[in-house]
């Protein structure tokens, strides 16, 4: 009778252990969906992410003077030839010292989500960043991999339109560059680098000797990006400056430097325009569509037909790039966010990585390398003299933390003053 007794409380203390572990699953269902975890591996935030969850502060100290009379520099002439303003010289007193904020990206467990355990991808040395310098009139060309990319050391090429007076155009850029490309033109004969200002000058020149290849006047169409196709043609977007009018996607021969014979086709605020040598199509980004052109004819006679209109759904169209390292990803920037285009699937998609700290309002460029390395630009008006530019750029990377678990995380780079940007590009000759 004892030995029954044994049995029965044996029977139920088993039956108590299993209901209890049948209890705390079911605590931890119910509670998945609302918490945000970490997942050992990389992070992929979704629509329903939070906002950034951690950020610490560390202080980057440089001893680099503010003036940038040390800049390595292809140009024949001295920026000492260059009128100084007052406000250069009360830059020559700003302070170095710069606060980044280094923040955290955790993602839910919600369905759909995509973790992996898989390292990202090896990284690439000596990676390049263009700036829009408008404060200066000259873009810069850094070194991401530098230790302060905001030292003279760590430019390693620059034009500036003061000393550039085989431009035909100079005047037009007006303290407005917006947009600088590279490319490896076997048409132009080697690497160029396309430059617009939304004041008018359209520009090509030599890559690294800055010499003018071509130039154009679009003075009141708001050029505000440039792309330079296979066959040397010259593809720019002009945004009309407000005036839809003049709100066109344009094609430049350019068989020589004073060639500006064009054709063109209107786009309700032409923002961004990008080569895809898979699909052999011009994309061009307006204010609520991205249309895809197609460019016929030859250099001397191009011409652009418009072939389909993407399936997105946005407004204030702006910035529109490559996601380097998977083809059929494109970027875009928009009045209120941030978004890419599957080409493949023809759509938006719901969640890429970094989305918390990406998708944000005024972004006014994004570019990824095939590391995955992504820079930003946000519009600053509190620390930059014209609203719609910055002077720091959002760099995001992926670390190990201390645990050794890979999170893609972001740093602010301050320029403290020195400069104010429109753009950041990846100095990438690919076209994707």
């Amino acid at each position: 009778m004892k030995r029954f007794f044994v049995f029965v409380l044996l029977l139920s203390m088993i039956g108590s252990l299993f209901s209890c572990a049948a209890a705390q699953e079911g605590s931890l269902t119910e509670t998945a969906s609302d918490t945000a975890t970490e997942t050992e591996g990389l992070f992929y935030p979704t629509d329903s992410d939070s906002e950034i969850l951690s950020t610490e502060s560390v202080t980057v100290s440089s001893t680099d003077p503010a003036s940038d009379s040390a800049l390595p520099s292809t140009d024949s002439a001295s920026d000492a030839d260059s009128p100084v303003t007052d406000s250069e010289i009360a830059d020559s007193d700003v302070s170095t010292n710069e606060k980044i904020t280094i923040s955290t990206l955790t993602a839910s467990g919600g369905a759909g989500d995509s973790v992996t355990n898989d390292s990202p991808p090896d990284p690439i040395p000596n990676k390049l960043m263009a700036i829009t310098d408008q404060k200066n009139d000259e873009i810069i060309v850094v070194n991401l991999d530098a230790d302060d990319i905001t030292s003279s050391s760590a430019v390693v090429w620059r034009w500036s339109i003061r000393t550039k007076g085989d431009v035909t155009h100079a005047d037009l850029c007006r303290s407005r560059l917006d947009d600088v490309r590279l490319r490896d033109s076997e048409a132009w004969g080697g690497p160029v680098v396309g430059l617009t200002s939304s004041s008018g000058m359209v520009a090509l020149v030599k890559y690294p000797s800055g010499e003018c290849l071509f130039s154009a006047d679009m003075a009141g169409y708001g050029p505000h990006s440039i792309e330079i196709l296979p066959n040397g043609v010259i593809a720019v977007a002009g945004s009309g400056n407000g005036n839809e009018k003049k709100a066109v996607v344009r094609l430049y021969s350019a068989t020589h430097k004073n060639d500006t014979n064009y054709v063109e086709l209107p786009l309700v605020s032409a923002h961004g325009i990008l080569w895809d040598p898979e699909e052999e199509v011009l994309w061009a980004l307006g204010n609520t569509v991205l249309n895809a052109y197609d460019v016929g004819g030859s250099r001397q006679k191009p011409t652009l037909t418009l072939l389909k209109k993407a399936q997105v759904t946005f407004s204030g169209g702006h910035d529109l790039s490559p996601v380097y390292g998977n083809s059929d990803l494109l970027w875009i920037t928009y009045g209120n966010g941030v978004g890419q285009y599957s080409k493949s699937q023809d759509r938006f998609l719901s969640s890429y990585e970094g989305k918390a700290a990406i998708s944000l309002k005024a972004v006014k460029s994004i570019n990824t390398y095939a590391d995955g390395v992504t820079v930003m630009s946000i519009a600053d008006p509190n620390n930059a003299t014209a609203n719609h530019d910055t002077d720091k750029v959002r760099i995001f990377r992926y670390v190990r933390n201390a645990s050794g678990v890979w999170q893609y995380r972001f740093n602010d780079v301050s320029f403290n003053g020195k400069r104010d940007f429109y753009k950041v590009r990846a100095f990438v000759a690919d076209y994707q």
